[in-house]
């Protein structure tokens, strides 16, 4: 399950089987004229497609550098693999169809896999499978978990992911389920202990926990409290987004105001909640692609909140 989604085989064993179903699809026994007539529409349709997929990407605004040539590629591919199947479709006969149906989805698969290397969205097979299910991986515990490990009295020997619901009544911003990390140290007393605070941001087209399930994260936080002795900051995973295609640039718009949900919300449930420091020497912020753009405005815009 932790095979990788960014190099190794399983990128290369699906561009060869989209490859060689286009091939099959085109097949042999073809007549030149037709070769020649409909490899070129295919090739057109292909050029097209690539052309017309970059300028639709540029007009929304979600690359702003160089689209990688992969996924230029097989977005062309794409569409001389639908061409090559309208094409070929009244010639063929009943296996070659099935053939060609197959290539697309393959084709297609391609291009996800090959836009998902130049993100890293979801480096492994793991990832991609807790994503698409919608699995959580083992530490992660709802409230109520919560509250019946604090009435154990126990103190976990690795940190525990807990899923929240904070509160918008500042921001009024309709935000997903969050995350908290808390590292064992946070369950050696109770009120807990006043520790550091992280919040981490994920990406644009982003989920809350894109940290935890696409990264290792989890078990560097873990790996950071066993090597002291169990203490670590609580850090949050906070939702700038409020659902997977918004864009809020990390700012009060109509889009949301993801900037006050920030500050005016989950500051404060953090410091009532999990009794966490309220020193702003304190507190941190991190984050991913428009994440860190987000960390760095937030930081910027209230230094009496954040070192």
């Amino acid at each position: 399950m932790n095979m990788s989604l960014i190099d190794g085989p399983i990128p290369l064993i699906l561009q060869l089987l989209a490859l060689i179903t286009i091939l099959v699809a085109i097949g042999r026994g073809r007549s030149r004229q037709w070769l020649l007539r409909w490899i070129l529409v295919a090739v057109l349709v292909g050029v097209a497609s690539a052309i017309s997929a970059a300028l639709y990407i540029r007009h929304q605004g979600w690359a702003t550098g160089p689209i990688s040539f992969g996924t230029m590629f097989w977005i062309g591919m794409f569409g001389f693999a639908v061409a090559v199947l309208i094409a070929g479709w009244r010639g063929n006969g009943w296996w070659r169809r099935l053939v060609s149906l197959l290539s697309v989805p393959l084709v297609m698969v391609c291009g996800l896999v090959a836009l998902n290397a130049g993100t890293g969205y979801l480096p492994t097979v793991r990832a991609a499978w807790l994503r698409i299910t919608g699995a959580e991986p083992e530490q992660f515990i709802d409230e109520a978990q919560l509250a019946a490990l604090r009435q154990k009295g126990e103190i976990p020997t690795r940190g525990t992911a807990v899923r929240v619901s904070s509160p918008s009544d500042a921001s009024g911003f309709a935000h997903r389920p969050e995350v908290v990390y808390l590292p064992p140290a946070w369950f050696a007393s109770n009120p807990p202990p006043a520790l550091p605070a992280v919040i981490m941001l994920a990406g644009e087209f982003g989920h809350p926990d894109d940290w935890l399930v696409s990264t290792n994260a989890l078990q560097t936080l873990d790996k950071f409290a066993a090597l002291h002795h169990g203490n670590a900051p609580v850090v949050v995973f906070p939702d700038i987004g409020g659902r997977f295609n918004n864009d809020t640039e990390c700012v009060d718009g109509s889009r949301g105001n993801a900037a006050a949900h920030l500050t005016e919300d989950v500051v404060p449930y953090l410091i009532s909640r999990f009794a966490v420091s309220s020193n702003r020497q304190n507190w941190g912020l991190v984050g991913w692609s428009s994440g860190g753009t987000c960390a760095l405005l937030t930081a910027v815009r209230n230094p009496d909140m954040f070192r």
